[in-house]
């Protein structure tokens, strides 16, 4: 009896603290990565996937990988980190020949309003007691971070070492966050906008017998584009103006000066005869062009073509009247973008 404790005891001695501390199923990867001339693949699930090129190693190393649960700190100003976090452990690491790829899923839904996955997602990675921005490149189509590590750095600001303490480095899904305004200047300019007025304006098939015709919001049945409404209100990069019976909402996009938006009226007037319009008008990356007589913050395009086609998302436009003389109807059909058209949208300011 005596044998046997005295063999446990030893066997307890052996076992190695980082077992204790993190028992094999908290791993959801454990492998030796072997020097070999082939290309070696570990997964786990579809969150992540690491790739060792042929030749990437020159000895054998041990692979650990498990889900980060508590990640250090994160403070990096105007980002987020998001919640698919590893840390990888590298036993017996000395060096890499060639660039080793880990794949990481990244959450769409984490992507602000306005932004693209190439603007807003980005490959972090925690080494030296830093959180920095990895080398990496998005595969937008499969929703992914591809992070490339190598043996020197896997900072695109600093020359240094990629592992912490016993080989080890976190990666993570990290997401750019919109500036409150303070420190974005021309956000901060925008928010001083309390009106705003829409339009969408060419020769139009199935209005006005396909002449010129101007879809204006707020619609107050195509009064001008001098025509604004009131109660703009701002959330962040977001806006939102209430309509009779609709509103326009919308993103600023400060990095490249170009807004999204979308604008919906469904409303009915009496006067001689009863008139009623239905609309929605989806615009998408339509660009600043200036500050108009100091008084209107513009964004749109003239001339027509592509670049206004490209802007029109979506268009729903129906007008009904009816008097005692019967029910006229006019409903947009398409617009001829060779002619002249335009997209022009305004933010009254102060």
């Amino acid at each position: 009896m005596k044998n046997i404790i005295f063999l446990s005891a030893i066997m307890f001695i052996i076992t190695s603290c980082d077992e204790l501390l993190n028992p094999s199923s908290d791993y959801v990867i454990e492998k030796s990565v072997i020097a070999t001339s082939e290309e070696q693949v570990f997964e786990a699930g579809n969150d992540f996937k690491i790739i060792f090129p042929p030749n990437a190693v020159n000895q054998n190393i041990e692979l650990k990988v498990k889900k980060e649960s508590s990640a250090p700190t994160f403070s990096l100003s105007n980002m987020k980190l998001g919640s698919n976090l590893y840390k990888l452990s590298f036993k017996g690491f000395q060096s890499f020949a060639k660039t080793v790829n880990i794949y990481l899923k990244y959450d769409p839904s984490k992507i602000e309003s306005g932004k693209t996955p190439e603007q807003s997602v980005k490959g972090m990675i925690y080494s030296n007691g830093t959180w920095k921005e990895a080398n990496f490149e998005i595969d937008k189509v499969n929703s992914r971070i591809i992070f490339n590590i190598n043996n020197l750095s896997s900072s695109s600001l600093k020359d240094e070492p990629v592992f912490m303490a016993d080989d080890e480095i976190i990666i993570g899904d990290g997401y750019t966050t919109t500036d409150t305004g303070q420190d974005d200047d021309f956000l901060a300019k925008m928010k001083t906008s309390k009106f705003i007025s829409v339009d969408f304006s060419g020769y139009h098939q199935g209005l006005n017998e396909g002449n010129w015709y101007s879809i204006h919001f707020p619609l107050y049945f195509n009064f001008g584009s001098e025509t604004f409404t009131d109660n703009l209100t701002w959330d962040g990069n977001k806006f939102v103006a209430e309509l009779e019976g609709g509103n326009i909402s919308g993103t600023i996009n400060s990095n490249n000066k170009t807004l999204n938006l979308q604008a919906t009226c469904d409303i009915t007037k009496i006067w001689d005869d009863t008139t009623s319009i239905e609309a929605v008008l989806h615009l998408e990356n339509v660009p600043y062009d200036y500050d108009r007589m100091g008084m209107f913050f513009k964004f749109g395009k003239d001339g027509g073509g592509n670049n206004i086609k490209n802007m029109v998302k979506y268009i729903q436009f129906k007008k009904v009247y009816k008097n005692y003389q019967g029910t006229k109807e006019e409903e947009y059909l398409s617009t001829d973008y060779s002619k002249n058209s335009w997209v022009e949208i305004e933010f009254m300011h102060y």
